[in-house]
């Protein structure tokens, strides 16, 4: 529908990343603050509103949990080795993105070329076959 609404012709567009019933709540408190302090509301900046975390904090609750981890010297190449070797990877690195999908913040990984990933990683992870996941692929490597 947003690109529906794009092709219409208008110069500057605004789409709220959470759409729905989510982005509706967001969008009455955005304007009711707006309003109380005498401002217009305009477009966010961002979405990512979450809480973030360092890399001590994450590191002090992990050994708190007595979780086993590792610090690579370059996480990119570590994730590229994991993602070759098969592994699923989740990651988070900032701040929490507000909406229902991952905009690159909080994101579960998984080589692309397995049709069968939708259905066996989102019964692992308790979800439903509804939430898709996205193949990414450098722009480089396109056909």
């Amino acid at each position: 529908m947003n690109q529906k609404i794009k092709q219409l012709g208008f110069r500057s567009i605004y789409i709220q990343p959470a759409m729905g019933d989510m982005g509706l709540s967001l969008g009455a408190a955005y304007r009711m603050v707006a309003e109380a302090h005498g401002v217009p509301p305009r477009p966010l900046k961002n979405v990512f509103l979450g809480p973030g975390f360092t890399s001590d904090e994450i590191r002090e609750e992990l050994q708190r949990l007595g979780v086993s981890f590792k610090e690579p010297p370059s996480i990119e190449e570590s994730v590229a080795e994991l993602l070759a070797r098969g592994k699923v990877v989740a990651r988070f690195n900032g701040r929490l993105e507000f909406g229902p999908r991952a905009l690159g913040n909080r994101s579960v990984l998984y080589k692309t070329d397995d049709p069968t990933v939708n259905d066996w990683l989102n019964k692992k992870l308790h979800r439903s076959e509804f939430m898709p996941f996205a193949p990414v692929t450098l722009a480089g490597a396109r056909p």
